[in-house]
């Protein structure tokens, strides 16, 4: 950001100006389910990919305040070229993690970023287009069982991708222990009960220590084989 002609101030002043516009327009957009011209220019398609995110009902959007002003902080960065540069499979730019800088979300605004995306796991989209697909074609109790089997591993896949992301910028996230409980709804017992086994080492005490010993004995048992 140093290399920046004039510095960051500029850019600040300016990117905060077109946050508060943004925010006046997703409140617009919330009461009447208009996207506006001024939406469109702000942010693009972002009402559409709120949808496909599934954080979007109608108009209601799930993003809380603080929330959505550090999505429109990254997206506002990637816009102008200031992140990761997307690409095949690039993730939204609200979820790009870089080298921090004076245009960088804070840390506590991505601790709240990734609260809610925790809090609001999902299947990726090809996952969920392809789990309502195939409950389209379902026939019995039997495969729709399969398939909400299959929708909720992909959820803490999901899930599981963002606790690492996390991770790598929070040393303080007790990352094992989200592991643990994320790999327990997939199933993955064994692995669930090695995420908790890895937490207990380094915390043997404190306000996770009982639970996590809990779901460890938990996942321990459900691990063997009958």
């Amino acid at each position: 950001m140093s290399a920046l002609p004039g510095g960051t101030d500029d850019f600040l002043r300016l990117r905060a100006i077109e946050l508060e516009s943004f925010l006046v327009e997703t409140t617009r957009f919330a009461e009447t389910g208009e996207e506006s011209a001024e939406l469109h220019a702000l942010a693009g398609a972002f009402a559409r990919s709120m949808r496909n995110e599934g954080w979007c009902e109608g108009h209601t959007l799930t993003p809380p305040e603080p929330v959505l002003r550090v999505m429109f902080k990254q997206m506002w960065n990637a816009f102008l070229g200031l992140g990761a540069s997307d690409g095949p499979g690039a993730r939204p730019p609200w979820t790009r993690v870089g080298r921090l800088s004076a245009l960088d979300p804070t840390l506590d605004e991505q601790r709240a970023l990734y609260a809610f995306y925790l809090s609001h796991a999902h299947p990726s989209k090809a996952m969920r287009e392809a789990i309502g697909s195939a409950r389209r074609g379902a026939r019995d109790a039997k495969a729709c069982v399969a398939l909400v089997e299959a929708e909720r591993a992909a959820t803490e896949s999901w899930r599981l991708e963002h606790i690492a992301r996390l991770a790598a910028i929070d040393p303080s996230y007790p990352a094992d222990y989200a592991r643990g409980v994320a790999y327990f709804g997939r199933a993955e017992y064994a692995a669930s009960a090695n995420a908790f086994r890895q937490w207990l080492s380094d915390h043997h005490d404190g306000p996770l220590a009982l639970r996590a010993q809990n779901f460890m004995r938990t996942a321990a048992d459900a691990a063997r084989p009958e």
